[in-house]
């Protein structure tokens, strides 16, 4: 499995209901808050975990 990093260049979304239920963007703030929203972090032993922690560890831009 790879995992990747990106910048994105505009906030707006597209999302292809053919290949994803849902697409947002999230803050540092929104994910400090996930449980009080009824969201979850994906499993600890996956990529996606992986780069959000390591992103989270960042200084913000």
């Amino acid at each position: 499995m790879l995992g990747f990093r990106a910048e994105a260049e505009t906030t707006g979304i597209t999302c292809d209901s053919h290949e994803l239920e849902d697409a947002r963007w999230f803050t540092r703030e929104d994910i400090g808050r996930f449980e009080e929203q009824g969201l979850r972090l994906p499993r600890t032993d996956s990529i996606s975990r992986w780069l959000i922690e390591e992103w989270l560890k960042e200084e913000p831009a």
